[in-house]
């Protein structure tokens, strides 16, 4: 316990705990999509100090990816030009937990990215929360694999504050409008 490495995750990790389940409260996609790079800086950081590097991998790339698609979200990107970043990104996760691979979990993490590379993309927030809910539940799988202990209980909230966000945002919205 008194590892500075493991002190570090927990660290980085209660960050992250404010800043992912924010993000998914609010309504705007923008305002969504830089919490999640945020996020992600954090994820990334977290695994580094506990030695998951296909975790961290698909953190920071994940940073990035959201980084691009916010700032062509601005500019009203085509569909075409999503579906290339989509192939990009896909491939980029895939090469990279090729790369980093070391136990049979890391291929967890690259099919959560891929989910992540799916939800991102979304123009929708009611998509986006969806593809994130199935995505959280996987990456508990891999913590539990990886035993980052403190990041299941990370990803066990995001995951209540997506479900509310559901309940709140996408489920109440449409009882509304009946």
């Amino acid at each position: 316990m008194n590892d500075p490495f493991f002190i570090a995750a927990q660290i980085a990790n209660l960050l992250n705990i404010i800043v992912t389940i924010a993000a998914f409260q609010f309504k705007k996609l923008p305002h969504i999509l830089l919490a999640n790079v945020a996020s992600n800086v954090l994820l990334a950081l977290n695994y580094v100090f506990l030695g998951a590097f296909s975790g961290a991998w698909v953190g920071t790339l994940a940073a990035i990816q959201t980084i691009v698609i916010y700032f062509l979200d601005k500019k009203q990107t085509k569909k075409q030009t999503r579906l290339y970043l989509l192939v990009f990104f896909g491939v980029m996760y895939i090469i990279g937990t090729a790369i980093v691979y070391k136990q049979w979990f890391d291929c967890i993490s690259c099919v959560c990215a891929l989910l992540y590379v799916a939800s991102i993309l979304q123009t929708n927030p009611k998509s986006l929360r969806r593809f994130s809910f199935v995505n959280i539940s996987l990456w508990i799988v891999y913590d539990i694999c990886a035993m980052a202990y403190t990041t299941i209980i990370t990803h066990v909230l995001v995951l209540s504050s997506i479900i509310i966000a559901m309940i709140r945002l996408d489920i109440n919205k449409n009882k509304e409008k009946a």
